[in-house]
């Protein structure tokens, strides 16, 4: 079937016939894409189009995107830079001290600044935070809610994607768990790449477990991420990714995007799974709330593991249990197979009063404008799918949790 915007007598725009099925990216003219530019990254061109012109996909593109992922490493820097301001300037003892033996200023800074890792950490994800939120309202402006897709997840949906999220973190952590001494051998062999080393976010985080509160550590390792970094990755870059690129090119490298960021090439690698998750469940909910959520629960789940760590090895070695067992990481991989399918098959619509699904002529997580009289349609239209996806990832979550807490208490 011919695109619409490949017709001789394209719709009107924002309507296609509900038929269509076509998820890869809509044409356009050269004249009609502008190649990217920081100044045109920071407006809302969804918004300040003429409604009577055929839409044109939003920023950014490729390369601006990556652009954008390098301002989330530099804000990153900025936070600590800020934190560390701030708890030297509360601490003048130290720098005092520094003064009077300069000699010594490393022995000093050192343990001080190991001692204050959970202060430094808590100051750069507020300062991300706050700037992800700031540079999401520059960039859509008006249009915030409706790009990002503030509305809520339907019961059913709601479902299947808390129950996809134990097996997604355990196929990651599996991964990650594998791939770990792998990269650590090869940065043997290479001593150049040993600077990696140091950029192992579990290996800072694992002295925190016994000295942090888990209600702080919660806000700190999951709710500033979630927020933050889904607002970049989804809400901005790959929001303009998938418009420009189409589905398959746009979710892709928004999540190559998503796990370069986090620097260490072990957890680069095993990042990916979630990310693409993450922005098919965008997409396909048409609600923020649901990468959010994943990312919360995936992160919610590393602090469970940093605050009962030594249990749980010592449950796994009584157990006889390989840690990050391929046979764990299989199954997951599989029952998030038929999870994948059923949140794609059954995802959120928006049906104008003819029938035809409400479009801009490029895939996309938004909702139509305000002038723009359309019905949600967010039932379960693919049962199957749906049921498998559940019920598989429902019960695997609740075999590992009942053998988790039970192993806990032995």
């Amino acid at each position: 079937m011919k695109h619409p915007l490949e017709s001789e007598n394209p719709p009107e725009p924002g309507r296609r016939p509900a038929e269509a099925d076509d998820i890869g990216p809509a044409r356009f003219s050269d004249e009609a894409t502008p190649d990217d530019s920081l100044v045109d990254s920071l407006t809302d061109d969804v918004s300040a189009q003429d409604p009577q012109e055929p839409s044109r996909p939003p920023g950014p593109g490729i390369l601006t995107g990556l652009l954008w992922m390098l301002s989330v490493l530099i804000i990153h820097v900025v936070g600590i830079l800020i934190a560390g301001i701030v708890l030297f300037a509360t601490n003048m003892d130290v720098l005092q001290e520094v003064a009077r033996n300069p000699q010594a200023a490393e022995e000093l800074i050192d343990p001080f600044l190991k001692d204050n890792t959970f202060f430094m950490m808590a100051g750069e994800m507020l300062v991300f935070a706050l700037a992800a939120i700031l540079m999401t309202r520059l960039r859509h402006g008006r249009q915030t809610s409706r790009v990002l897709g503030l509305r809520p997840i339907r019961l059913p949906m709601l479902a299947l994607i808390v129950a996809s999220v134990l097996p997604l973190s355990l196929l990651c952590s599996g991964l990650h768990q594998n791939l770990l001494p792998v990269w650590e051998d090869f940065a043997a062999a290479y001593p150049t790449l040993d600077q990696f080393s140091g950029t192992d976010i579990n290996e800072q985080l694992l002295p925190l477990g016994k000295s942090t509160p888990a209600w702080l550590l919660l806000l700190v390792i999951a709710v500033a991420p979630a927020i933050g970094e889904e607002l970049i990755f989804r809400g901005i870059i790959g929001h303009g990714l998938v418009a420009r690129h189409g589905l398959f090119v746009g979710v892709f490298v928004s999540s190559v995007y998503f796990a370069a960021v986090h620097v260490h090439p072990a957890h680069v690698l095993t990042l990916m799974p979630l990310a693409v998750f993450l922005h098919l469940s965008w997409l396909a909910t048409r609600s923020f709330y649901a990468p959010v959520l994943i990312h919360f629960l995936n992160n919610a789940l590393a602090v469970f593991v940093l605050k009962n760590a030594e249990q749980l090895q010592q449950a796994a070695k009584d157990s006889g249990e390989v840690e990050g067992s391929w046979a764990v990481i299989g199954a997951a991989a599989f029952i998030l197979i038929p999870a994948t399918v059923a949140l794609w098959k059954n995802r959120v619509e928006f049906r104008m009063e003819d029938g035809s699904v409400w479009s801009p002529g490029y895939e996309t997580a938004a909702g139509p404008p305000a002038d723009v009289t359309a019905t949600v349609v967010d039932e379960i239209r693919a049962p199957w799918p749906y049921a498998v996806g559940l019920i598989l990832c429902g019960g695997f979550s609740t075999l590992f949790v009942v053998s988790t807490v039970a192993a806990l208490l032995q």
